[in-house]
């Protein structure tokens, strides 16, 4: 049910991520004077900082309230923010962004504790996947929306190749679909699948490592996830996408490096524990007889 549920949330959300940058800068092209059009990535800046902010405190909501109530507030953020889009108003946009920027906060603290609060340790790693497994299915179901829509929508414009957001460039190589599609779907699915294990893999070391302060690990580790977004969306405009690629592999490579660390030092711990539970039980035991 907690999968179906950001299934749901999701959905709308990750549809609206993929167009976000052009709507705004189509609504600048209409009306230069009502956004910038760079507010796609600025909005994108306000939600992950907002999301920073609020791991800050989240953890003590947490303490006062329930998972599902955290819950709720980042389902009515969640809609709030495209609605916005039906009567767009700059003032609002980033007031919404604000919002979900909270409630995303909320919701992935509220999904950690409520999967930790109803699974064991021999059930935690298969109810973390499960629930990401089908909310990771909005991925694909927005997708199918989009390709849906553009098709029906699309039409014929001159090519035209870009270097980054805001640089046009007529000397680079331009490839044609049969080119570019296989390479693109190679590289989302892979994507696609260390997002996945990442996300998975942080909510179960979160939770064993520090089973007494499950909503503070999840609240940090989200943090300095949301304050790295929140840089690049800010350096987005002016970063070129040679850079970007660049980045990625490296810092990926380096992040599975110390997940292993981590995973590993995990391991131990746990052997350690279990060790001393079975020397505790054979010692009370020994007492007995």
């Amino acid at each position: 049910m907690l999968g179906f549920g950001q299934l749901c949330i999701m959905v709308g959300y990750d549809s609206e991520s993929f167009i976000l940058e052009s709507v705004i800068h189509s609504i600048h092209e209409r009306n230069p004077e009502k956004v910038s059009q760079y507010a796609g990535y600025y909005g994108q800046a306000v939600i992950f900082c907002a999301y920073m902010t609020t791991c800050l405190f989240a953890p003590s909501i947490l303490h006062i309230s329930t998972p599902k109530l955290l819950l709720i507030f980042s389902a009515i953020s969640y809609t709030l923010f495209p609605m916005g889009f039906l009567f767009f108003n700059a003032h609002f946009y980033f007031f919404s962004a604000v919002l979900l920027g909270a409630g995303t906060s909320f919701f992935y603290l509220g999904m950690g504790s409520y999967l930790s609060q109803h699974s064991t340790r021999e059930t935690i790693e298969s109810n973390v996947s499960i629930s990401w497994s089908v909310g990771c299915c909005s991925l694909i179901l927005g997708a199918g929306i989009l390709a849906g829509i553009t098709s029906f929508s699309a039409q014929d414009t001159p090519p035209t190749v870009i270097h980054n957001s805001t640089e046009f460039v007529e000397h680079e190589r331009r490839y044609s679909n049969n080119e570019i599609y296989p390479l693109i779907f190679i590289i989302s699915f892979f994507c696609g699948i260390s997002d996945c294990c990442i996300n998975g893999a942080r909510s179960v070391i979160c939770t064993i490592v520090m089973p007494q302060r499950r909503a503070q690990a999840f609240s940090v580790t989200r943090m300095y996830h949301a304050a790295a977004c929140m840089t690049v969306f800010f350096f987005s405009p002016i970063v070129p996408l040679y850079i970007y690629t660049l980045v990625l592999p490296t810092l990926s490579i380096a992040s599975t490096l110390l997940f292993f660390h981590v995973v590993d030092n995990t391991h131990v711990m746990e052997r350690k524990l279990t060790e001393q539970v079975n020397m505790e039980k054979m010692r009370k035991i020994i007492e007995q007889i």
